[in-house]
């Protein structure tokens, strides 16, 4: 299962953080690494910092393009709730982690 935080880097803390979705790691981590290279990236045993513009940029494009491809509206309001959190880091200058490691 894997937790998304707003993260400043400068004071290496969370801002705030996105409630656990039980099971996500199903439908987070996509077996298409060519459409999905960076979510396709993502284990259970490391954590992954994107704390530059572009890889924001890429890691909002892979989330809403799975958002599309979601029938399920309870999945498709957490990646909504996660894209949003995506656009908030780009706006702010802030960084997005994604960890395992919180339960």
């Amino acid at each position: 299962m894997f937790t998304f935080l707003l993260w400043d880097i400068d004071k290496y803390q969370s801002i705030r953080l996105i409630e656990n979705y039980v099971g996500n790691e199903a439908f987070l981590v996509p077996t298409d690494q060519v459409q999905y290279p960076l979510l396709s990236g993502l284990t259970n045993c490391d954590e992954e910092l994107y704390s530059n513009e572009e890889a924001l940029e890429k890691l909002l494009a892979e989330v809403s393009e799975l958002r599309k491809e979601m029938d399920n509206k309870e999945i498709n309001d957490y990646l909504q709730q996660i894209a949003s959190m995506i656009f908030e880091a780009i706006n702010t200058r802030k960084s997005i982690l994604i960890t395992p490691f919180i339960e």
